[in-house]
């Protein structure tokens, strides 16, 4: 989600429709000494390292395996040239639907944490709903907010599960559902 957020800010921010930034995961799975792996990470703390270590690299230096156990030494020798700095990351409590429209329209797609239950798994297009209780401690996925829809009242966001699931990658979810607006990491 960190680096999916990221590469839709620097095509917006380059302005043109036919670039298409491409960032390594592969970088995030070895390099971090506490990254998570492949089970996930927290995308602050993605955005944390990067700053960190002077910016995000791109895939063509150190190319996605899927693989936790790719040491940190197999990026590309020059790699240290292909980082794209980031200018700052942050963490947004209880930001409100409103603030995070607004924040959307001015900087782009940020990270939004929510609760995935068992019946989203199976989703394949709609708005989703899921029914019953939905407290922050349920909180266990991070996906990208990429837009809204206000006349079916639902986020827009795309999942990193590729583009066999939900709606070509992205799927549509009630404003509030999930604990979608309980934070954002940009």
């Amino acid at each position: 989600a960190a680096l999916g957020a990221l590469e839709a800010v620097i095509k917006i921010r380059e302005g043109c429709a036919a670039f298409n930034p491409d960032l390594s995961e592969q970088y995030l799975l070895s390099c971090p000494p506490d990254s998570g792996g492949c089970n996930g990470w927290d995308a602050y703390y993605a955005y944390k390292y990067m700053y960190q270590h002077d910016g995000a690299l791109l895939e063509d230096c150190f190319p996605y395996r899927v693989n936790d156990d790719i040491p940190c030494s197999s990026k590309c020798s020059d790699w240290e040239e292909k980082l794209v700095p980031l200018s700052g990351y942050g963490y947004i409590y209880h930001p409100g639907r409103d603030y995070m429209k607004e924040f959307l329209v001015n900087n782009g797609p940020f990270v939004v944490d929510m609760a995935v239950y068992n019946d989203f798994f199976s989703y394949s297009g709609g708005i989703y709903e899921h029914p019953g209780n939905e407290p922050a401690s349920a909180i266990n996925h991070q996906v990208v907010l990429v837009g809204y829809d206000d006349s079916h009242q639902c986020w827009i966001c795309k999942s990193s599960w590729g583009t066999w699931w939900g709606e070509n990658g992205f799927f549509r979810i009630k404003y509030g559902d999930c604990q979608i607006e309980y934070a954002f990491i940009y």
